[in-house]
């Protein structure tokens, strides 16, 4: 497994357009972190975790909101967000 920085990643085109509750994805991502990573191809586009990435841009976009009210993120997340 690579680690590539995540504004890298390509996501267009994603057939799933809902993502349900990406509040409470965000929340569980910032303190428990992944049980399975982003999937991507070769060419650096999204095959698996539209859902992942949509909490993550939330964890990005509610940083300072999300650490207040739920601490400091865990160690995988940290370096995310």
């Amino acid at each position: 497994m690579i680690t590539i920085p995540f504004t890298s990643i390509i996501r267009e085109d994603r057939v799933r357009r809902d993502y349900g509750d990406i509040e409470e994805l965000a929340e569980s991502l910032w303190t428990k972190g992944f049980i399975h990573p982003l999937c991507i191809d070769f060419n650096n586009n999204l095959i698996a975790g539209g859902r992942r990435s949509a909490a993550i841009d939330h964890m990005i976009a509610h940083k300072a909101t999300m650490q207040k009210e739920l601490g400091d993120p865990c160690d995988c997340m940290a370096e995310l967000v």
